[in-house]
């Protein structure tokens, strides 16, 4: 039984890839607005992939960190990346009174369960597209944390707004970009028609992995070979990280490195031999890429995170050892989904 379903997920695959090929009128003038770096890398791979001319990136930098040198970055890669224009905003407002005097035929969108989407769907010509923000695209257990309060607000909302409760669930909402369209499908089966594959974070990191491993080598100055080393993604805000819990674990290894999550602009405080990545507007994945290169036995402690999300079948990382400290069951699963289907 488990083969027929691997199975029947295999052709959902080569299906989705088919109606990529035919889906031509993506290729048009478009928008994208984003919030963080995730979203930029994978709306750069959109863009690329799909070959869209005339992109225009809004990055709304409320809650950015370190946006600036963000865009230096991107906009170096001038081989890569000379044809996207980028605008820098304060907030989601801003973004649409940009958006009014472009020439776009599609508008791509980090969420369409919130309120906020209506902004945008006020403003759409050709399609309404979610780009995949990371694991909770696919199934966003968020709405199980909040209170009975909020949780009926949401509910209320929703089909006011005509928002999604999950990703793509949006009645304006056109295509929703994933990396995997086939395993959205099946979670998602009364959406399934809207999923669209694009090759994703992981592939783009690697599409300019010099510069990128170029960025963070300085970080790593004190890694020496051999070095059994711990990377801890923090959680907005800090999340459950104690620094006691950060002190257990650097008693275990000979290097500990902390890094913020982008909407932070600094950890909870420096420990000694702890050392804080301030550069939270780069990815984890390019610092655990970059201990790869250095011959180190890495071990990545996260929250439930994307990063082992876009890390779970990359060849290159079978050696690394991640650690979920989280406690988010809908997370684990999807995890466990996705390693299956690779595997098959």
């Amino acid at each position: 039984m488990k083969q027929r379903h691997m199975s029947t997920l295999k052709n959902l695959k080569m299906g989705y890839m088919n109606r990529i090929i035919e889906c031509e009128l993506i290729s048009q003038p478009s928008v994208f607005v984003c919030s963080k770096p995730l979203q930029v890398i994978n709306c750069l791979s959109i863009i690329r992939y799909y070959k869209i001319c005339k992109p225009v990136l809004i990055i709304v930098k409320k809650n950015f960190q370190g946006y600036n040198y963000f865009i230096d970055f991107i906009s170096e890669c001038e081989l890569l990346y000379l044809s996207v224009a980028f605008n820098v905003v304060d907030n989601h407002f801003e973004a649409c009174e940009v958006i009014k005097g472009l020439n776009y035929r599609s508008i791509f969108i980090e969420d369409d369960r919130t309120s906020f989407t209506y902004l945008f769907a006020t403003l759409k010509k050709d399609q309404l597209i979610v780009f995949e923000e990371g694991v909770s695209t696919y199934y966003s257990s968020y709405r199980y944390k909040m209170n009975i309060f909020r949780k009926l607000k949401w509910l209320l909302l929703a089909p006011i707004t005509k928002s999604g409760i999950q990703f793509g669930q949006g009645e304006f909402t056109d295509f929703v970009m994933v990396s995997y369209p086939y395993y959205f499908g099946e979670i998602n089966n009364k959406i399934s028609r809207k999923a669209l594959y694009f090759p994703g974070l992981m592939h783009e990191i690697r599409y300019v992995k010099k510069p990128w491993l170029d960025l963070v080598y300085e970080d790593l100055i004190t890694v020496k070979p051999g070095y059994n080393v711990a990377l801890i993604i923090g959680t907005w805000g800090g999340g459950e990280c104690s620094i006691e819990m950060v002190r257990n674990i650097q008693s275990s290894f000979d290097a500990t490195f902390f890094k913020p999550h982008p909407h932070d602009g600094s950890a909870w405080g420096a420990e000694q031999k702890i050392v804080i990545i301030d550069k939270p507007w780069i990815p984890s994945e390019v610092y655990i890429l970059a201990l790869i290169e250095l011959s180190v036995n890495i071990t990545v402690y996260h929250y439930s995170s994307s990063t082992f999300f876009y890390c779970i079948n990359d060849t290159s990382m079978k050696n690394v050892k991640f650690v979920d400290l989280g406690s988010d069951k809908y997370v684990k699963k999807i995890y466990k989904d996705i390693q299956s289907i690779e595997s098959t």
